[in-house]
């Protein structure tokens, strides 16, 4: 039941992460900082160092809170409303979708309203540009479909065929330009990754750029963004080594796949330092957490290097920036406990893990 553990990271409108998973039974948990994460600064510190007292990790974090609901079927999604209320995406062991939104910015989760269905994976969720947020998801007939708040922060039109047919068990990932344009990327019934991109901010998707491969339908892509706004993509390979491509130009085509190593089990994670830095997480098959990162914004990535484990293999790293502009990695234990690791200052090294308590 893997996708009970895979987590999906939302920042509030005030800054604070939050960190929701699927909840067996039904539903979801989820917990978030209660402050801007400013006290895990003393947390790293201490566990650095040796030379302090380590502040219980639940300090500045709201305990385990659930929001009842159908049971998953998949991993959740969740993005921001322009009015700054999370809104997650569930759907359920029947393929039918549902979502719920905070009822204010920062406050409780309301009710489930159905979107249909059924769908055989998982959804994907963005903001666009104006606010208004649009989710995707492949049909049982292989085709891509969306459908979008009419206005910011309003209810949801109704679905639309986007494109297709794609690889039986592909599932879209969205990201976005650096003007505000969505983009995807889906895995062809070639076995070749597409990508396509709207040709204005809110507006219609161009034509796909077809990406090369073949690629294992079980590799997650993801996005990342460059300081110069090119957008950089991820993925494992079918030699289970991780390879990335890039745009030429913000914006415009993507060249050729370059490798960064491997063999890795699982799919990457990856984000943005406050410098623009990119840095990709993956779990080893020692089942240890490792990262490698730009040495320079919009360079090349440097060695991987060890944080710590080893870790459950059953859910993929997550990763947030906070508001400080520190980076903050979440995984499974071993032991079914979340973990997380943060930096001390931004772009700077890594404290030791710390537990939350229950999960």
């Amino acid at each position: 039941m893997r996708h009970f553990l895979q987590g999906v990271i939302a920042q509030n409108v005030d800054g604070r992460v939050e960190y929701l998973r699927a909840a067996e039974g039904g539903g979801f948990r989820h917990l978030w900082q209660l402050t801007d994460g400013s006290h895990e600064v003393t947390n790293f510190f201490a566990a650095f160092t040796g030379s302090g007292t380590v502040h219980p990790t639940i300090t500045g974090w709201s305990p385990w809170a659930a929001v009842a609901g159908p049971e998953a079927g998949s991993a959740l999604a969740v993005a921001r409303n322009a009015d700054g209320r999370l809104e997650v995406y569930l759907r359920a062991v029947d393929g039918t979708l549902h979502h719920a939104w905070q009822t204010s910015a920062g406050a409780a989760f309301g009710g489930w309203h159905g979107l249909g269905g059924p769908w055989p994976g998982r959804p994907a969720v963005i903001a666009n540009a104006d606010g208004r947020l649009e989710i995707f998801m492949l049909g049982e007939d292989r085709h891509l479909y969306h459908n979008w708040q009419v206005t910011p922060n309003a209810a949801l039109g109704g679905w639309r065929q986007h494109s297709g047919p794609w690889a039986q068990g592909a599932e879209p990932v969205v990201g976005q330009n650096a003007d505000g344009r969505l983009a995807l990327v889906i895995l062809g019934d070639d076995g070749m990754l597409h990508t396509a991109a709207q040709i204005a901010p809110n507006g219609d998707f161009g034509p796909w750029q077809q990406l090369g491969g073949p690629w294992p339908v079980a590799s997650r892509p993801a996005f990342g963004r460059n300081a110069d706004g090119r957008l950089e993509i991820f993925v494992r390979g079918e030699d289970r080594h991780l390879y990335h491509t890039w745009q030429v130009v913000a914006g415009g085509e993507f060249g050729g796949w370059q490798g960064l190593g491997g063999p890795w089990p699982g799919n990457p994670a990856v984000v943005s330092n406050a410098d623009g830095r990119l840095e990709v997480y993956m779990l080893g098959e020692d089942a240890n957490l490792y990262h490698a990162w730009q040495g320079t914004p919009c360079g090349d990535f440097g060695p991987w290097t060890g944080l710590a484990g080893p870790w459950s293999p059953d859910a993929d790293p997550v990763v947030a920036r906070n508001a400080d502009g520190r980076l903050e990695v979440f995984v499974w234990g071993q032991d079914r406990a979340l973990y997380h690791l943060w930096q001390g200052a931004s772009g700077g090294g890594y404290g030791l893990p710390q537990a939350f308590p229950g999960g």
